[in-house]
């Protein structure tokens, strides 16, 4: 069953929730420590001037001067971690944490639906046909072997009806 633009729309919806949480979880974690790890902030700039010192340098086509920025970025950067090592974070606690590591909750994963995206479209055509509903009435702790009855002559089981089972 193909889903109709609402129930497309809906999935969208629920991605774009999921993004923008881990997103809005990663800047609030990286505002946490550029205010609690004294000397971050300072490094942080540095490392974003010595960047785009290496961008201008790549626009002109300066190799060497980039061979000669790119110790420095290194040092910078794990300067950067050792003060986050000892304050207590990881590298990782300032990424988005997603909950699909495949596409990052943007749904598409090679060019193809990914399989989160797959699982939120099944999800609503589940609840969608209702099978929920009809299974909470219908399932095996309920069912009885006393609606089943075989008849003469056949060795298959026949329901007859017993009312609300």
């Amino acid at each position: 069953m193909a889903l109709t633009a609402e129930q497309f729309h809906e999935i969208q919806e629920i991605l774009s929730e999921r993004r923008f949480r881990a997103e809005k979880e990663a800047l609030e974690k990286q505002r946490e420590v550029l205010e609690k790890v004294s000397g971050y902030a300072d490094l942080d700039e540095k490392l974003r001037t010595l960047s785009i010192s290496a961008m201008e340098k790549a626009q002109e086509g300066d190799a060497e001067a980039i061979r000669a920025l790119r110790p420095a970025i290194q040092k910078i950067r794990e300067e950067k971690r050792v003060l986050l090592e000892k304050a207590g974070y990881s590298p990782e606690d300032l990424e988005a944490h997603y909950s699909c590591t495949l596409c990052r909750d943007s749904g598409i994963f090679e060019g193809k639906k990914c399989r989160c995206f797959m699982k939120l479209q099944g999800d609503i055509l589940y609840k969608q046909s209702k099978m929920g509903e009809i299974l909470e009435r219908e399932n095996f702790p309920v069912f009885s072997w006393n609606a089943l009855t075989i008849r003469r002559g056949r060795h298959r089981p026949a329901i007859r009806r017993l009312g609300n089972i």
